[in-house]
């Protein structure tokens, strides 16, 4: 695979409703339209559709020998 532009990566933010602690994550870190929560384990059902912020793609060296 090789990477020819790189673009931000979309963030998401959802209040689980058990503990209410507020998660940010990626669209790669859902499965099935859910995520588990890192603070209780509850199943919270994902959205995808509408990103609150975007992150920057990350700046590698490139460095030649």
């Amino acid at each position: 695979m090789e990477i020819i532009k790189k673009q931000p990566i979309p963030l998401y933010d959802v209040t689980c409703p058990e503990c209410r602690s507020i998660i940010r994550y990626k669209a790669c870190e859902v499965s099935w339209y859910h995520i588990t929560c890192p603070v209780c384990g509850v199943l919270i059902l994902a959205n995808t559709i509408q990103p609150i912020m975007f992150e920057s793609p990350k700046e590698e060296d490139n460095a030649t020998d």
